[in-house]
């Protein structure tokens, strides 16, 4: 019962599901597989040996390489074919797709999408009152591109913010009366005509701070025409610190978040032959601008936008998401219990938001979203459950709890504390831990014994905003969390 309760609170179907193929994905796009027949070159006690052996008699490797190598032959063949390289030749096609771009016209994302260079993307960067941050997010962006090529819309604010970009060389607009996020991404878009000035467009939070490298890693990725929008992977900010502190606490359960919720699932979910993540963070992605010409960016009703833009993606088949953990930005998590609460409540909000609105629709993509839904529902209602149980422990003397059925394959039919303080409590600490050593921050072993805490916040959240998506109209206007300015 104890692995029961853990892999159900922990890790789950989806989740688990999604780590495999990314697993795959890793081996097959670094050329891992063929290298597992040196598995005897291994001692027993590596746990590598132990996962080739395990590969090896399941004929796991067989099976992905007859699949890999038939599926890759098949659409290089059709690819080829759609591309018509064996007809046009190739100043003919991009002739044509001049004169596609020219015209607006609708047509396949092959004959429309091009690779992308560093001087064919801009940047725009919605911002209300963030002037602790603003210099950084706009100093890091002239380490890839021209101040020129940055937009900065300062929505109502009443701060320095617009003097701050202004100073900093970047085109800034004032925008009154306040719009929000999306309603600002959408004026400045229009304002500037970058749709049609540029091939890419970064979208940037004021607080976050791209890699030096973003554009070198990340524009290959469209070199793909199938590639549409490009999903960051997300570091928090994080001040180096030996004492525990507060305001660090949430970063600190963040820093363990990013790290299973990112390189683990979501590098599952971007495989090209996947595709099916269900979010494309708004803090520093990268869309084509062929893309964004068909997404309706300011939806009404929604309290994010993020969520809503890449359901348009998915749900108007507009092409692929890319993600690599080498593509990366930073971000500031909030600081205190208040804007914890009202970011995960927006971030919940505006997912539930989002699913109402788009309806569902026969796709992998959704069935992969069906599956991950009712998996967080069941976790939502068991998690917050939990502390009856304790109760309940606790008022019995921690005498078993008979279950009302057997549960089949097991044959459990009692639940005992030890199965609570293990399954959830304990085990939830091991992954702190495995993530304290990984990430090479040992003062999360202090803040860990927090973090079930936080999970409980977010599993209310969760189940909190199923029912206000159905009757909560939001006009995605916001109040900024607090800032703090983060010392290099």
């Amino acid at each position: 019962m104890i692995w029961l309760i853990s892999f159900f609170t922990l890790l789950g179907l989806n989740f688990t599901v999604w780590a495999i193929i990314g697993l795959i994905r890793y081996h097959i796009d670094n050329n891992k597989l063929p290298k597992i027949k040196k598995r005897y070159e291994l001692e027993p006690c590596h746990f590598r040996y132990w996962v080739f052996l395990f590969i090896n008699l399941m004929g796991v490797k067989l099976i992905i390489n007859s699949i890999y190598t038939q599926f890759y032959s098949f659409k290089k063949i059709l690819k080829n074919f759609l591309k018509a390289n064996y007809i046009f030749p190739n100043f003919l096609m991009a002739r044509a797709r001049e004169l596609i771009k020219n015209s607006h016209a609708s047509l396949p994302n092959f004959l429309l999408n091009t690779p992308v260079k560093p001087e064919q993307v801009a940047a725009i960067i919605p911002a209300h009152n963030e002037e602790l941050t603003i210099a950084k997010t706009i100093i890091a962006l002239k380490r890839i591109m021209p101040a020129g090529h940055i937009h900065v819309g300062s929505d109502a604010s009443t701060d320095k913010t617009a003097a701050i970009a202004k100073s900093l060389g970047a085109h800034v607009v004032d925008i009154r009366p306040n719009k929000g996020k999306a309603g600002v991404l959408t004026y400045l878009l229009e304002y500037f005509q970058l749709l049609y000035r540029y091939q890419a467009i970064i979208i940037v939070d004021a607080d976050s701070e791209v890699d030096e490298h973003y554009l070198e890693r990340a524009l290959p990725l469209f070199d793909d025409p199938e590639v549409v929008a490009v999903a960051p992977h997300v570091k928090t900010k994080w001040i180096k610190h030996f004492i525990p502190r507060w305001s660090m606490f949430y970063t600190a359960y963040r820093v363990r978040l990013y790290r299973l919720l990112q390189a683990v699932q979501r590098y599952g979910q971007t495989w090209k032959y996947t595709n099916v993540s269900t979010i494309i963070p708004g803090f520093a992605c990268m869309y084509r601008t062929s893309a964004l010409k068909h997404i309706n960016i300011n939806a009404p009703g929604l309290v994010i936008e993020d969520y809503n833009m890449t359901f348009e993606v998915h749900h108007q088949r507009l092409g692929r998401i890319a993600y690599s953990p080498r593509i990366f930005s930073y971000s500031q998590d909030p600081m205190n219990l208040k804007d914890y609460a009202a970011q995960v409540k927006r971030w919940n909000l505006g997912f539930w938001q989002t699913v109402r609105r788009h309806g569902f629709w026969a796709s992998f993509f959704w069935l992969s979203m069906g599956i991950f839904m009712m998996e967080m529902l069941f976790y939502g209602f068991f998690f917050l459950v939990v502390p009856f149980f304790i109760f309940w422990f606790l008022a019995a003397s921690f005498a078993p709890l008979p279950l009302p059925f057997t549960i089949p394959l097991w044959e459990i039919s009692e639940l005992r504390f030890i199965d609570f303080l293990v399954g959830i409590f304990l085990i939830d600490y091991i992954i702190t831990i495995i993530v304290a050593w990984i990430e090479k921050k040992p003062i999360l072993l202090w803040y860990g014994l927090g973090f079930i805490l936080l999970r409980y916040l977010d599993a209310f959240m969760l189940l909190y905003t199923l029912p206000l998506a159905f009757w909560v109209k939001s006009d995605g206007r916001w109040v900024s969390p607090k800032r703090q300015a983060i010392a290099d």
